[in-house]
């Protein structure tokens, strides 16, 4: 196929914890095999040099999407949203570092905790952790580790809070987008973000965002303002008109959809785009289908078979022949003998096995 382009999505970064050896030989086969990708797409070009050290080739920064049509935000006809929920959704990994989240959560005055209502929901190896840090900093009644939750819930439970804290730790995802924090602008509640080199960026695209640096007096300066002065709902409305820009659709159509026409020297309509992808899935489905009624036969003629070589099967009939002597006694009991001589005189003979294969080939 020497028309065949290979397009690599690479969405995160390289992160192997406490394996350096692991990560060299990723990176070393990243470089090895580097010559056949043709385009590099990713949503952090920093990402890129973490799986393929010293990348040169063509390569694209999408922006982050997300299905808004999952998300449905109540409408409000305050001034300001005053913020007094708050939550988190991410993976609990030490990487995260959200035991640092916690401790500034806890320095927080304690007239101002007693308002406040902080749920993390997610997963991770980090969870028993937090949960023991939650006790030990005596936040129970502030703090709560909710655990992981669908994601079609979970777009519907946002919009019960009134504020997302986008906790992205420097050092290893700063440039990375964020994907909680669409999330939280779609589902109409107030963004509170870390001020990483991403989440600069979609403020630089019109999203309101309240920002804090990753100290504990900057956090606690955030909390304090968006529950005290609040978060006007003008800039949540504003919020709620460019996360539009963010649909799956729009980004494929608008970003990448592009980019693949200049590699292949054509253009891809979108509409045909997608009604290929129609037909594919359907024609997916239709054969799944069929391979399903096949498997289906299979399982039903190997059951047929099975009780088949059960009913004919010497153990059965001497079974059938016992029982029917004590289950209808009389004509049963007398001709019990003469029954098992004849099972006998079958199986020695080889009429039992006679009568097996005529019965299978009855049934095949």
């Amino acid at each position: 196929f020497p028309q065949l382009k290979c397009v690599l999505d690479i969405q995160t970064p390289l992160i192997i914890e406490n394996n350096e050896a692991v990560y060299r030989k990723i990176r070393k086969k990243g470089t090895k095999f580097a010559h056949l990708v043709d385009m590099v797409i990713t949503l952090s070009l920093e990402a890129i040099q973490t799986w393929i050290p010293n990348w040169q080739g063509s390569s694209l920064r999408y922006s982050l999407g997300i299905k808004v049509s999952n998300f449905n935000p109540p409408a409000n006809s305050d001034q300001k949203i005053y913020c007094r929920r708050f939550v988190f959704i991410g993976s609990f990994h030490k990487l995260r570092k959200l035991d640092v989240l916690i401790t500034y959560i806890s320095s927080l005055p304690a007239e101002l905790k007693r308002d406040l209502k902080f749920d993390f929901y997610g997963d991770g190896p980090a969870r028993e952790e937090l949960e023991n840090l939650v006790k030990m900093k005596g936040l129970q009644s502030s703090v709560e580790i909710k655990g992981l939750v669908e994601s079609e819930k979970l777009a519907t439970l946002l919009s019960e809070y009134d504020a997302g804290i986008a906790w992205v730790p420097h050092e290893i995802y700063g440039s990375n987008p964020s994907l909680k924090l669409l999330e939280y602008i779609a589902a109409g509640i107030v963004p509170l973000a870390m001020d990483t080199v991403a989440h600069q960026r979609d403020a630089d695209r019109g999203f309101h965002i309240e920002f804090f640096s990753d100290s504990v007096e900057s956090f606690n300066a955030t909390i304090q303002k968006v529950f005290e002065e609040g978060f006007y709902v003008s800039k949540r409305n504003e919020n709620l008109k460019h996360i539009a820009k963010h649909d799956y659709d729009v980004i494929a159509e608008r970003e990448i959809l592009p980019a693949l026409s200049q590699l292949v020297g054509k253009i891809i309509d979108p509409v045909q785009s997608k009604r290929l992808t129609t037909l594919n899935q359907k024609h997916f489905k239709k054969n799944r289908a069929k391979e399903q009624a096949k498997s289906l036969k299979r399982q039903v003629r190997k059951l047929r078979r099975e009780m088949v070589e059960l009913k004919y099967s010497s153990s059965f009939r001497l079974g059938q022949i016992i029982i029917n002597a004590f289950k209808k006694p009389g004509k049963n009991t007398l001709l019990m003998p003469y029954y098992l001589v004849k099972l006998v005189w079958d199986i020695v003979t080889g009429r039992a096995r006679d009568e097996l294969k005529k019965a299978l080939g009855r049934n095949s």
